[in-house]
């Protein structure tokens, strides 16, 4: 457990901590850091606090969770975005651009993203983050793929593509017109030649998590609203 949260164990949900757990979150977006349990906390603590809720905040832990798509913490926070949020703008572009990414459609991604690249630009390393989750699901689909369909989908031009290469772990070569990603057990015989394979088509396993995590949680969403009262549910 982090300092802060052991400093507010006596009182978690106490409104004078919020400014504590706000300023954890900005510090993580501007320092490449990562705290689930904090981000964690600080929805909760809107969620009894709710006129202390700051949309712009829970943005970032969104954000902050986008970064780490690899894991469910995504689906997590999401479950305690306050219902009336939902139709937040940038909320919603958040929430749109995990969508996309969980579905293979990096390209439809940068597309977005380019959109609102103000809205991503406080967290540093952001791009970096969504590359090493995308580059994980092209090698473990693909022995091979496209150079220009691997520009597309990693969002790098053609100046960057090979400097990209050159110093990712995941690539072996860039051989002609294709690029080879290091074997590994999931990706042998599999090649972006074979046209009958394609990246939207193949499930990752980002969404196979989010299914079983819906289930599980679907009970448990009814519980949630926005005037939680903490003398009455364990958290």
């Amino acid at each position: 457990m982090s300092q802060l949260l052991i400093s507010i164990e006596s009182s978690p949900y106490d409104v004078s901590n919020i400014i504590k757990l706000e300023a954890a979150v900005v510090h993580q977006l501007n320092n490449k850091m990562y705290d689930f349990n904090v981000n964690k906390m600080l929805l909760k603590s809107y969620q009894v606090n709710v006129s202390s809720i700051k949309p712009e905040l829970i943005s970032s832990v969104l954000i902050l969770s986008l970064m780490r798509l690899n894991t469910p913490d995504f689906l997590s926070m999401s479950y305690l975005i306050p219902t009336y949020l939902m139709t937040n703008n940038n909320i919603i572009t958040i929430r749109s651009c995990a969508d996309l990414l969980e579905r293979g459609k990096f390209r439809e991604f940068w597309e977005l993203f380019v959109l609102n690249t103000a809205l991503f630009s406080e967290a540093q390393g952001f791009v970096d983050y969504v590359r090493v989750y995308i580059i994980s699901n092209l090698r473990d689909t693909f022995k091979n793929i496209h150079t220009s369909l691997f520009q597309q989908y990693l969002g790098l031009d053609d100046n960057s593509v090979i400097l990209f290469c050159n110093t990712n772990k995941s690539i072996e070569k860039i051989s002609g017109d294709f690029i080879d990603f290091v074997i590994n057990d999931e990706n042998q015989n599999r090649s972006q030649r074979d046209e009958s394979l394609k990246m939207e088509e193949v499930p990752t396993i980002s969404i196979i998590i989010n299914i079983l995590l819906l289930l599980s949680h679907s009970l448990s969403l009814c519980y949630i609203c926005n005037c939680i009262n903490p003398r009455v549910l364990n958290w």
